[in-house]
């Protein structure tokens, strides 16, 4: 006699409303309370990936325009040697040290940039300890982070206790770095015209002006843009 395979139908009832799938991840930044004076306090992972993202932005535009005022200062010694005086060379012995110094004064902001994001986990946990009711307390607690503070990046920043001078500084390193860059553009530039043909330095303009802009223009616009999202 041949067995039947038999199905163990067991009634099935729809999930409940306060039931959560398995998969459900929890969205409170803590999963439990957390003592600020614990030592074990952490920013949320919405402020971890700003301050990352920020602090290799800093560290790069710092390398870049170090390397600027470095090679600046190397063209600087090459001209030095010429003995022209007349207002062509004059003019871009200015660009030159312009470059020299706007790069210099843009990769020291970038450095105070890259201090004020190291020494910002500190600073909220100090905050935490400090103050009751301010976010980091709140986040130590175990509370939600809102979803308007989460999609404003610079107000998260605020709330969680970076030094006031952070927007300036990034201010500062945006307006450097252009004027650095552009002043390295315009001495190099100057210096073609003042020793190849016309033809030449004509002719490599059309390299110069374009590769000036495709390099200023995002950076400017990027700078200006996050900083008038704050006001």
């Amino acid at each position: 006699m041949n067995s039947q395979p038999t199905l163990n139908l067991l009634p099935v009832y729809p999930p409940s409303p306060n039931q959560q799938p398995a998969n459900h991840q929890p969205t409170t930044t803590n999963s439990s309370p957390v003592d600020p004076l614990s030592g074990k306090y952490s920013l949320p992972n919405a402020v971890k990936i700003r301050l990352d993202g920020n602090y290799q932005a800093t560290s790069a535009i710092a390398i870049v325009t170090a390397i600027f005022a470095s090679v600046m200062a190397t063209f600087a010694q090459t001209i030095s040697t010429r003995t022209e005086d007349s207002v062509g060379w004059e003019v871009m012995r200015f660009f030159t040290y312009g470059a020299i110094i706007n790069n210099l004064v843009a990769a020291m902001c970038s450095m105070y940039a890259m201090w004020i994001y190291a020494d910002f986990p500190q600073v909220s946990h100090r905050l935490s300890v400090v103050k009751n009711d301010s976010w980091p307390a709140r986040v130590a607690r175990g509370e939600m982070l809102s979803r308007e503070l989460v999609l404003d990046e610079y107000r998260i920043f605020k709330e969680f206790g970076i030094y006031k001078a952070h927007m300036l500084v990034l201010l500062g390193a945006a307006l450097w770095t252009v004027l650095g860059l552009l002043l390295t553009f315009m001495a190099i530039t100057t210096y073609l015209w003042l020793t190849l043909s016309t033809a030449v330095a004509g002719s490599l303009m059309m390299f110069i002006v374009p590769g000036f802009f495709g390099l200023v223009y995002p950076l400017g616009s990027m700078f200006f843009e996050s900083f008038g999202e704050t006001e």
